[in-house]
């Protein structure tokens, strides 16, 4: 069970680094490309705009890849009673720099899990996992 410890407390630090570098998030650019991957944020709205201003603040290339039919993220916005941003996307009202790619399409993937949740299929897809060496490459 180590692995798995290791995994979830460099997932943790990881939100913490992230999470420090959006609240602190100003004109200097931290990353030169930046992929969202299914994200599980509140899709944006009067309350939380900032959030989004600062991630296109902190990459200058910015990816979000998304998934209509993923139900963990389903079920993430029934909890949390606001649609998440890595199944509904961005509005058509709501001006971003962030590049969306729908990865739905794609019936490529491996395994049962994927299948069952379509929120893996950006990790077990070969379809979306050339979008994504695409994106760094350009």
């Amino acid at each position: 069970m180590l692995s798995g410890q290791i995994h979830y407390i460099e997932l943790q630090e990881t939100q913490i680094v992230f999470g420090n570098t959006l609240a602190k998030a100003n004109s200097i650019k931290n990353f030169d490309k930046l992929i969202l991957s299914a994200p599980d944020m509140p899709i944006p709205h009067e309350n939380n705009q900032q959030i989004y201003k600062n991630i296109e603040s902190i990459a200058t290339n910015i990816l979000l890849l998304r998934n209509h039919r993923d139900r963990a993220l389903l079920f993430s916005g029934i909890r949390n009673k606001q649609k998440r941003l890595g199944r509904a996307g961005f509005s058509n009202t709501f001006e971003t720099k962030i590049k969306v790619q729908e990865v739905a399409q794609f019936k490529d993937t491996v395994g049962f899990y994927p299948s069952l949740s379509n929120h893996m299929q950006f990790r077990c897809s070969q379809k979306a996992a050339m979008i994504m060496v695409n994106f760094f490459n350009d």
